[in-house]
């Protein structure tokens, strides 16, 4: 952001739709700026977005973004370019990667609950289908894969970004597809879930069993990451996992719901990860069950990053960014910045707050 911007980036109006709104503002101008390509992630002291003419694994937030938009605007425009970037992206079907749950999940699943688009749905069966080609029946698991950064250990590799994409991109399967689901659900649980809450990021896959890799809660999105599965999990089999995710949606709110948490527990200096934030309270959002408990809980999440100096509107615009994405920039250290996943999961937060959507709709 330049000095400029700085000196009339203010609080924000706190009504939901108003910063959807504003939000939206600021990506058409981006739009605009990257053409046909995706943006993926701008650092805080670097002007320039990261593109991509293939999307990377952030192509279906890029598409999910204008589903959105279009809900909100009304417009056909946002329409079109939401379906655009999903058809872009489906070059990506057969890459050797679980990531394509996430981007086909996020493509095509606002587009299909909010629009009812058969392109959308004939696209996510596509690659439901495909992925399910990829399930190792041995171990019951859908391993990482070599593509987009899996690298050769990647086939044997449990990983847990994409646990709740990919449980509900299977659910476009056939019935051993959707059984595949719950087979690596309870994989993902029994491997990557420890005892204290925490997630382990992956674990390595053998002959031999299953061996978690790092620390358990050493990588703050990684738990956000796993507590969307698991809130997944019991919005598809409610009475397996609802008391789990329950349980764990908890201690993370003991732990964390009063501050970001560190990206990664060890670094010195702690950088906090709001989107870490961001991500548990779409999670908390799913375990509403009408009580309002949960909800309640989410809503004081969201407004904590509304609140904070990471969420910035200008005055003179009327845009709104979120700056508080943690991610491993150019120079190979972690960094605060935007992210396309990170406004994806705001304007999808902000709908939810705002009584635009279900929390269920993605």
């Amino acid at each position: 952001m330049t000095t400029s911007e700085q000196a009339t980036a203010t609080k924000p109006a706190t009504a939901p739709l108003s910063c959807a709104r504003a939000i939206g503002r600021y990506l058409s101008r981006l739009a605009g700026d990257c053409g046909d390509a995706v943006p993926l992630f701008r650092e805080q002291q670097n002007p320039q977005w990261q593109l991509s003419a293939g999307g990377s694994w952030m192509g279906g937030f890029w598409s999910g973004c204008w589903w959105l938009q279009a809900h909100l605007s009304g417009r056909a425009a946002d329409r079109a370019r939401a379906l655009s970037i999903c058809r872009q992206l489906a070059a990506k079907l057969h890459q050797d990667t679980q990531f394509r749950s996430m981007i086909f999940w996020y493509a095509t699943a606002p587009g299909i609950a909010l629009f009812n688009h058969p392109s959308c749905r004939e696209l996510a069966t596509a690659a439901a289908r495909t992925l399910a080609q990829s399930f190792n029946e041995q171990q019951s698991f859908y391993p990482l894969g070599s593509a987009l950064g899996g690298g050769p250990n990647g086939p044997r590799t449990l990983n847990v970004d994409a646990f709740a994409a990919l449980l509900r991109l299977l659910q476009y399967g056939d019935e051993n597809t959707r059984d595949s689901a719950r087979r690596h659900a309870r994989s993902v649980t029994q491997h990557l879930l420890a005892d204290d809450g925490n997630f382990y990021a992956n674990a390595s896959i053998d002959s031999s069993g299953a061996h978690p890799l790092g620390r358990a809660g050493q990588w703050a999105r990684g738990n956000s990451w796993g507590l969307l599965g698991l809130a997944s999990a019991a919005r598809l089999w409610d009475s397996q996992y609802r008391d789990l995710a329950e349980r764990h949606c908890d201690l993370w709110w003991q732990c964390h719901g009063q501050d970001f948490p560190p990206s990664q527990q060890d670094a010195d200096p702690a950088l906090p990860d709001p989107s870490a934030t961001l991500i548990a309270a779409i999670a908390m959002y799913k375990l509403d069950a009408g009580d309002s408990h949960w909800r309640k809980r989410a809503n004081r999440l969201l407004q904590q990053l509304l609140d904070s100096p990471f969420f910035t509107r200008n005055t003179s615009s009327d845009e709104a960014r979120f700056l508080g994405c943690s991610f491993r920039g150019t120079t190979g250290g972690e960094t605060l910045g935007e992210t396309v996943w990170g406004y994806f999961f705001l304007l999808q937060a902000l709908l939810i707050a705002g009584g635009a959507i279900d929390p269920d709709t993605i």
